[in-house]
């Protein structure tokens, strides 16, 4: 596995091919334009500190707490709206649900540690921030996107 930040996006990526086969098309970045529909697009977005974490540390001052953000990205085109819009809202519900009760992926979620320059790095909690939408017809067939928002919180301690 390729650690923080990567290894969560493999997770994912593992985890929704298990359970949606190929239903969908899920890829490790954001969705485009040109992939078919029906696209799943999972890709890191940020790290942000814990400003309330903050501790000397072997002689450092720095975050015991991070967290990472990522998004998944839903795209569903077709020619005809209603029926994409049911494919739309569909998916949607589908990615929320795993996110929320698959007992397996919250497992592997947390059970990531990585260890590196001396610190232990492991998943401490995690959960949706948002799920956002969007829809627009270009060229007579309709494309809709969600973007959902997920959180990542790790601790990061001294190593020994």
């Amino acid at each position: 596995m390729a650690g923080f930040p990567m290894e969560v996006v493999d997770i994912l990526h593992a985890r929704f091919k298990e359970l949606l086969g190929t239903d969908m098309e899920i890829v490790d970045r954001s969705v485009r334009p040109t992939d078919p529909s029906r696209t799943l697009g999972i890709f890191p977005v940020d790290w942000n500190p814990v400003q309330e974490s903050y501790e000397i540390s072997r002689g450092n001052f720095e975050p015991t707490l991070g967290r990472y953000t990522y998004r998944i990205q839903v795209l569903v085109k077709h020619t005809n709206e209603e029926e994409g819009r049911a494919l739309y809202t569909s998916d949607t519900k589908i990615v929320k649900a795993i996110l929320y009760r698959d007992a397996t992926l919250v497992q592997r979620l947390t059970s990531i540690q990585e260890t590196s320059f001396g610190s232990i790095e492991r998943a401490k909690r995690w959960g949706v921030r948002h799920q956002r939408f969007l829809n627009n017809e270009l060229q007579g067939q309709f494309i809709f996107l969600a973007t959902t928002e997920v959180w990542l919180e790790v601790e990061s301690v001294p190593q020994g």
